[in-house]
């Protein structure tokens, strides 16, 4: 935990690890804070480890629709299946659903 001010971060490490190279790649979540700091060594030894810098991922994109199908879907007083295709979507989340028109009397 890294405290600022009145604020409270939770700093998740991702990887402790020695890499024979000049990059790393790690997989981040959406919406985290983490830490970085690096040292580097040769034959000659290590350096000390760099200042520890703070950083967050951004947040998870809103879901985009790109297809409702059946389309249109037609009015039933009986259950309907329909499916929804599109990018970002996360699952636990809900879907609302809105149509016009309203009731009707019979």
């Amino acid at each position: 935990m890294l405290a600022t001010g009145n604020k409270i971060y939770s700093i998740i490490l991702v990887v402790s690890t020695t890499v024979s190279g000049t990059s790393y790649s790690a997989s981040l979540d959406a919406g985290k804070q983490y830490r970085w700091n690096v040292a580097a060594c040769n034959s000659a030894g290590c350096s000390s480890y760099t200042t520890v810098l703070y950083f967050q991922t951004p947040g998870a994109l809103a879901p985009t629709i790109s297809n409702v199908s059946p389309n249109p879907v037609t009015g039933s007083t009986s259950s309907q299946w329909v499916t929804l295709s599109g990018s970002n979507f996360q699952s636990g989340l809900s879907v609302y659903v809105t149509w016009t028109g309203g009731l009707k009397d019979a």
